[in-house]
């Protein structure tokens, strides 16, 4: 879809199921908004049902920085839950 923001076209491929399309473009989303929580939250989502725990764990730290005053109920980020107790972060992540 044409003028689709690329962090929600990561996650439409990765509904679809399309887990390298949807890698690719979230890594171009983190890159294009460096230090927002969307791009960086859905690479983090990508990676983790990717099954790339380790590279997810290293992004989610860098989340977990940028992400302070995030509201951990949106969508995005509620589905981040389960990674962040596998990782064994606390149940609110973020950083001051």
């Amino acid at each position: 879809v044409k003028g689709m923001a690329k962090a929600r076209a990561a996650r439409v491929r990765l509904a679809l199921g399309k887990l390298d399309e949807a890698e690719a473009l979230a890594r171009e989303a983190v890159k294009q908004g460096e230090g927002q929580v969307e791009p960086l939250a859905t690479l983090v989502d990508v990676l983790y049902r990717a099954g790339k725990r380790d590279e997810a764990r290293t992004h989610f730290q860098a989340l977990r920085a940028v992400a302070a005053r995030a509201d951990l109920d949106v969508p995005l980020l509620a589905r981040l839950a389960p990674a962040a107790r596998e990782f064994g972060f606390p149940a609110d992540w973020r950083q001051p």
